[in-house]
């Protein structure tokens, strides 16, 4: 396998958790402050679940494809303390986009890669 394989697996290995991320974050920002305004108060409001554990599942995808199992175990393990899985979301975004400049690749908003 050559370098260029190997150069452009690890940047799709890197991009996709990426992709994901983004798009999960926002759409559990979205839908939790749309299920809370409205249904406050109501058996509705258990709604957001599904889309925050896919927002911390997502974000330990991103950690062990930018880190290690060891960090996705952490991630998942800190869902009783929200900041630190934002935190870990930070530092794994960081350094997968920082690894991927360093690859030659930039990603896109869609998670297509680009070259540099």
């Amino acid at each position: 396998m050559s370098t260029t394989d190997q150069t452009h697996r690890r940047a799709t290995q890197l991009t996709l958790p990426l992709k994901y991320v983004g798009i999960i974050f926002m759409v559990a920002i979205v839908v939790n402050a749309v299920v809370i305004f409205f249904f406050r108060g109501s058996p509705f409001v258990y709604a957001v679940i599904p889309f925050n554990l896919a927002y911390i599942f997502s974000v330990a995808w991103l950690a062990k494809a930018a880190y290690s199992w060891f960090m996705a175990v952490i991630t998942v393990l800190l869902t009783v303390f929200p900041v630190g899985v934002l935190i870990i979301m930070l530092l794994a975004y960081s350094r997968a986009t920082k690894e991927l400049k360093e690859l030659g690749y930039k990603p896109s908003f869609s998670g297509n890669l680009k070259e540099i």
